[in-house]
């Protein structure tokens, strides 16, 4: 859900197998069917927020908790057992059948996971142990918290067209991470190159008007006040003088995409954020050179951060 973001940040998580369903109430830990009736069953896993880039680093963790949606049976009356439920197609099986991921009827996945944070975010487990007393005791979920990752379910390719399945919950001491792209850090290092350049014209106060061009926002961290919605992306260049073009480099130098400003009465130019064959950029710190005739040149650097994107089409 690409609402999520914000709430999902730069942290890394983990989805850790400690417990068994052969030994069920043994590590693990409890998750609610709050979308449905607000039962309350044991569960094999647990989720944690493993901090930003610390996955061997355990005092910043904090643990979330789980909401689900059992399942089994093609009524979604469940079994309060987390395994593989969906399987086979229209005809047999239960509950939702194939996973979309699927193009089968023998691809079985596993119970609707949805990742939540508790009210108290302070490292360890003590939001999580005070949502599972809620649990255990009222057996309701207010919703209080904000929802991180939906509908995360375990998918065994080939694994059958009906119970038993060829591939069991992951065993005990398995662990899933998820690792996010991170922003740049004071550690971080950048350095590079710019040839310098001689104005064909001087004009009184073009040093000023140069420094006051502008690439906003700056950082572009994952979405901004111009976009047109969620993949369309903008930023803009702004104090811009009546003719200029602004070249966009990346780091290695390259050309990505050249803009031309048109409107001699604008004073802010839009870029859609794709490079010059019409693709989405990546993640990436980029060089701008904004190259007005009258006034001289601008350059100055901008970072980007977005997520991960899956190309389909070349």
């Amino acid at each position: 859900d690409g609402g999520n973001l914000p709430v999902i940040g730069a942290c890394d998580y983990e989805m850790r197998f400690t417990g068994d369903n052969a030994s069920p109430g043994v590590n693990g830990g409890y998750a609610i069917e709050a979308f449905v009736d607000d039962n309350v069953f044991w569960v094999p896993f647990e989720l944690w927020n493993s901090g930003i880039g610390t996955p061997d680093d355990l005092s910043d963790d904090v643990r979330l908790f789980p909401l689900i949606i059992d399942d089994a049976n093609p009524d979604w009356s469940g079994d309060n057992i987390y395994a593989l439920e969906s399987w086979g197609d229209t005809a047999t099986g239960s509950g939702d059948f194939e996973h979309s991921v699927s193009g089968g009827d023998n691809d079985p996945f596993t119970d609707w996971v949805y990742w939540y944070t508790p009210t108290d975010m302070s490292p360890g487990e003590a939001g999580y142990l005070a949502n599972e007393a809620d649990f255990l005791g009222a057996k309701t979920y207010a919703f209080l918290g904000d929802e991180v990752f939906a509908r995360t379910v375990l998918v065994s390719w080939n694994g059958g067209v009906e119970p038993p399945f060829t591939q069991d919950v992951p065993e005990q001491g398995t662990i899933f991470r998820i690792s996010t792209a991170k922003p740049n850090g004071a550690g971080d290092v950048y350095s590079f190159t710019t040839f310098g350049y001689e104005p064909s014209v001087a004009t009184t106060g073009a040093e000023d008007l140069l420094d006051n061009i502008k690439a906003v926002p700056n950082p572009y961290y994952l979405y901004s006040e111009y976009d047109d919605g969620l993949y369309n992306r903008n930023m803009k260049f702004i104090n811009l003088p009546a003719e200029c073009r602004i070249d966009i480099y990346n780091l290695g130098g390259d050309l990505v995409r050249s803009v031309e400003k048109e409107d001699i009465a604008a004073t802010e130019l839009t870029w859609d954020l794709l490079n010059s064959s019409g693709v989405p950029v990546g993640s990436g710190i980029y060089i701008y050179v904004v190259d007005a005739p009258a006034f001289g040149q601008k350059i100055g650097k901008m970072a980007i951060f977005t997520e991960v994107e899956l190309l389909d089409q070349y």
